[in-house]
């Protein structure tokens, strides 16, 4: 099994490292800058290559002999914001590019990860993969814009689609550079190793579905190796959007005490919580997912929350 994982960020670089050690893998990580890796340690088993998105060309040379794409590549929240225009047309190009790069080499399989909020901000009531998706932000309207690419190639039958919609998905880096640290836990859990306090952005009653990076790579593990198969009969097999979230919400004034616990007693003090102030203490909306459809392939979603988590506290204390 020839792998191919495009991106440079937190995900994509725990995915290569995951799948350099799975037996029967050979990876190709495919970046934009790939200079940035000289300064990152990665398994010598994985072959890294430029690319560059608007040259079909080095798209084509960067899907030669591979069996299946895992898509992490694509502006995050803050570009986005910032670009509305430019990151919606960005994430467009380079799915276009990628699956005519796909076909041209015979590739046959992709996985695009998504986001589940595209479904709405703030995220609320009961929530499965029919569920309407309102979110105007740039970050989820340029996820939407990609799905719908796949979702029309798909049609064609050339090309197998799986689009992983994440909720909150945590866990420790590979390298502090390509950790986006704005992200709820690893921000829980930075402030508590290095200030002993945590300063939560909102009143701690919102709520989240939190899924670990572990099981994302299990759950692709048993994917690109045909153990699980697409179910959307429309399309014949051929395309499906799975949510990956645990169908448990809590609180994120939970997951900050449950981090504060665990530092304070490896450090030997306490550690503080401080909410926003200015953020509403009513109780939000209640929040699930209906993940039946993740649950018909990889039952044991939520099963390594804590290890995941006890490792990213390790991280942030060894790098403090």
């Amino acid at each position: 099994m020839n792998l191919l994982v495009t991106g440079s960020g937190f995900l994509a670089l725990r995915l290569v490292d995951f799948f350099s050690r799975s037996s029967g893998v050979n990876v190709r990580l495919a970046t934009r800058d790939i200079h940035a890796f000289e300064r990152v340690e990665i398994d010598h088993r994985c072959e890294i290559v430029e690319i560059d998105w608007e040259d079909i060309d080095s798209v084509k040379a960067a899907c030669l002999s591979i069996d299946c794409v895992i898509h992490t590549a694509g502006p995050n929240a803050e570009y986005c914001r910032e670009n509305p225009m430019e990151s919606i047309q960005q994430r467009m190009t380079m799915v276009d590019t990628l699956i005519r790069a796909m076909i041209l080499t015979g590739t046959t399989k992709i996985v695009m990860l998504s986001t589940v909020h595209v479904y709405g901000n703030p995220l609320k009531g009961i929530i499965n993969e029919r569920s309407g998706t309102f979110n105007s932000h740039p970050y989820a309207m340029s996820h939407l814009a990609a799905e719908r690419i796949l979702e029309w190639c798909a049609k064609d039958k050339k090309v197998k689609c799986l689009i992983l919609r994440l909720a909150n998905c945590f866990g420790y880096p590979i390298s502090s550079k390509t950790m986006d640290w704005s992200l709820l836990v690893p921000d829980i859990v930075q402030q508590a190793a290095t200030t002993q306090k945590i300063l939560l952005r909102g009143s701690g009653k919102d709520q989240r579905d939190f899924v670990t990076v572990s099981s994302l790579c299990g759950y692709l593990d048993l994917y690109i190796k045909g153990k699980i198969s697409l179910g959307n009969e429309e399309e014949n097999g051929y395309f499906e959007i799975v949510n990956f979230a645990s169908g448990k919400t809590r609180m994120t004034i939970e997951i900050a005490e449950k981090v504060t616990k665990k530092v304070a007693s490896r450090l030997g003090k306490p550690v503080n919580i401080k909410v926003n102030s200015k953020c509403a203490t009513s109780l939000l909306d209640s929040l699930q997912f209906d993940n039946k459809k993740i649950n018909r392939d990889y039952p044991l979603l939520s099963s390594d929350f804590e290890n995941e988590l006890e490792k990213l506290i390790d991280f942030c204390l060894d790098n403090a």
